[in-house]
């Protein structure tokens, strides 16, 4: 008997009490995605900046005395330094909810609806919001989600974000996948030679794999990821089961 989730799930082993334990059923997705143009961004985040950007590599970099944001030409990513920020309050809750405030404020527009709070790093000082679909993370080929909010210092913050909006999910042609419990998940890792004791969060969501037929749409498959000594492994590839 197969049930299909709509809810995000996930386990902390850490207690290793509970246990997702039958397989279920859960769908393929497709989504459109749009990109935003990097001169909104250059015009919101360095209204004062009259020089001309500079090229290195792969990478346009446009800065003013205090700011600085980079493009990657590869991959549609952008990385904007403040170095100018406002001081970083050392209460969780305060900081957390300047994160989110701070993040809004990139003119991330109606991305923004489908961007979550997903994780926060206190030994890196960092904070990963995820685009999310039907109620599960989406992870990408990069290592932070959506948007980063990272603490270089007291008074600096580095964010890193895609230009790439994701629009209305839609029902994919491929089949609904069988997905193994999350006992069965953490049974094989072990049994692959994986140390128990780094296996962390265990969770459901659905990796971006970019379409061969259209530049504009990203296939979504679900996929099990697992936090193993702090870094995010897909389950599949980590089991060397690969796409």
């Amino acid at each position: 008997m197969y049930v299909r989730f709509q809810l995000t799930l996930a386990l902390k082993i850490k207690s290793l009490q509970w246990y997702l334990p039958k397989a279920f059923i859960c769908p393929n997705i497709v989504i459109y995605i749009t990109l935003l143009h990097r001169t909104f961004f250059v015009n919101r985040l360095l209204p004062e900046s009259n020089t001309s950007p500079k090229r290195h590599r792969d990478t346009t970099i446009y800065s003013d005395q205090d700011k600085r944001i980079s493009f990657n030409d590869k991959n549609n990513e952008a990385t904007y330094m403040d170095s100018m920020a406002n001081s970083i309050s050392s209460d969780l809750s305060q900081f957390l909810f300047q994160a989110y405030k701070n993040v809004s404020n990139l003119g991330l527009g109606n991305n923004l609806n489908s961007i979550r709070y997903f994780s926060y790093d206190d030994k890196n000082t960092d904070v990963i919001y995820r685009n999310y679909v039907e109620g599960f993370p989406i992870f990408d080929n990069n290592s932070y989600g959506a948007v980063q909010m990272k603490i270089i210092d007291n008074v600096s913050v580095r964010y890193n974000f895609s230009l790439d909006v994701l629009q209305t999910p839609l029902p994919s042609k491929k089949k609904d996948l069988k997905m193994i419990s999350t006992k069965q998940v953490m049974n094989n890792l072990i049994s692959l030679g994986y140390d128990k004791k780094k296996i962390g969060t265990i969770e459901l969501g659905y990796q971006s794999i970019k379409s061969n037929s259209s530049d504009i749409l990203i296939n979504l498959k679900p996929t099990w990821f697992v936090q193993y000594n702090g870094k995010w492994l897909n389950y599949n590839k980590a089991t060397q089961n690969q796409y």
